[in-house]
């Protein structure tokens, strides 16, 4: 593997590099720059190590930034087409998208030590492959984000609008519940968190915006203690 790699000057005034001031929002100049040390640390395929701890770990151990705010950064990243985001045998990985346009010295490559990208993934962002191995399918997690939308319907009697980066969003915030709770039991804790009145002392937190997915799981846990619900246990 190389020591070094390019990176095009034009990158700055890349349109996916910019974009991620849309999927990235608060994160957006943390993305930038870890796409460019995902850049320097991948192999001759433009792969690395994917998992949010190893990426920070290895990447840029001195950041202060969460391994919460990486996985963050790398869905973004993903998002915006410039890496492919995707996991095969409980192992996730990184791709660098248009690897060969950039990069020297690629003839001297053999083989990489990590699986191909899913077939068809490089052709768009889309949605993560890698979200798939949260809970086994992304099947449930899917499951979930439908009914909390016809539920947010239902609730708050308007549609549940979602961008692409918001769909990311959701359903990694619906495998999260999943993880922690029995599908009929996040389903209840959903409904309660739609149901939340004026007088709820976080309700000042809520009003005038969406309630997305992502914010019921910071507010799971006292949610679930009022309706009793008890989380998995290992």
């Amino acid at each position: 593997m190389a020591r070094g790699r390019m990176v095009s000057r034009t990158l700055g005034s890349s349109r996916r590099f910019a974009s991620l001031h849309t999927h990235g929002k608060k994160l957006a100049e943390f993305s930038q720059i870890l796409y460019v040390l995902l850049v320097s640390f991948s192999d001759d395929f433009g792969r690395l190590e994917g998992d949010a701890f190893t990426v920070k770990a290895r990447v840029f151990p001195v950041s202060k930034r969460t391994e919460k705010e990486f996985a963050d950064a790398l869905l973004a990243l993903h998002a915006s087409g410039l890496i492919v985001w995707y996991s095969e045998d409980d192992r996730h990985v990184i791709q660098i998208t248009q690897w060969e346009d950039h990069q020297t010295g690629l003839h001297k490559r053999t083989k990489s030590k990590f699986p191909d990208p899913p077939e068809g993934s490089m052709n768009g962002a889309g949605l993560p492959p890698v979200l798939t191995s949260l809970s086994g399918s992304r099947g449930p997690a899917q499951g979930v984000v439908d009914t909390y939308k016809k539920a947010y319907k239902k609730y708050q009697n308007q549609p549940y609008v979602q961008s692409s980066t918001q769909r990311l969003k959701d359903l990694e915030a619906a495998n999260v519940l999943l993880e922690a709770y029995d599908p009929p039991d996040v389903d209840r804790i959903l409904a309660a968190f739609l149901k939340i009145d004026e007088n709820h002392d976080k309700a000042k937190l809520l009003r005038g915006a969406q309630r997305t997915m992502p914010m019921a799981v910071t507010m799971v846990s006292a949610i679930a203690t009022q309706l009793g619900i008890h989380g998995k246990t290992s």
